[in-house]
């Protein structure tokens, strides 16, 4: 597996996030595959990525032209035993790591997606950047337990 190979997407203008998320995805999964990835960690990281993407179209405030034209920018890449995928855009500030997650099916539409994402990845990280972009960065590890027949404690306990 190149563990050096990095994944940069960048998507010029913020308003076009919605036309290009289907293209999105599909880099990535070619990423992975590419590092032969498993399809575990391949369906992973698509659920991650459509959830966030689909988060920051949400939440963008698209009435400011400024924030309109500034880019997105996605990266992937496996450092260790761990894929690094982080997200940057330039949407209002929002700590996702802060929130939390879902307890029940009766909320309204929405709002499984953090908790989903908590679920599946290993770490989450929020940072914002000069305070007009958001940075969150999601780790998943390459391997999980249950792939050798061994089953983690709880959600998210797995080596790193």
């Amino acid at each position: 597996m190149n563990k050096s190979k990095q994944l940069k997407i960048k998507i010029d203008q913020y308003s076009m996030l919605k036309q290009a998320r289907k293209k999105i995805i599909i880099k990535l999964k070619n990423f992975l595959k590419e590092l032969s990835c498993d399809q575990l960690l391949i369906s992973e990281a698509t659920i991650i990525s459509i959830e966030l993407i689909t988060n920051i179209q949400k939440y963008a405030d698209l009435t400011d032209k400024q924030l309109r034209e500034r880019p997105l920018k996605i990266t992937a890449q496996i450092i260790g035993n761990r894929l690094k995928m982080e997200f940057l855009d330039p949407g209002i500030k929002f700590n996702p790591v802060k929130k939390h997650p879902a307890k029940n099916s009766k909320l309204k539409p929405g709002g499984r997606g953090l908790t989903i994402i908590k679920n599946i990845s290993k770490k989450i990280t929020y940072e914002r950047i000069n305070n007009n972009q958001n940075k969150l960065t999601v780790f998943l590890p390459l391997c999980r337990p249950e792939a050798v027949g061994e089953q983690p404690t709880q959600p998210g306990d797995y080596p790193v």
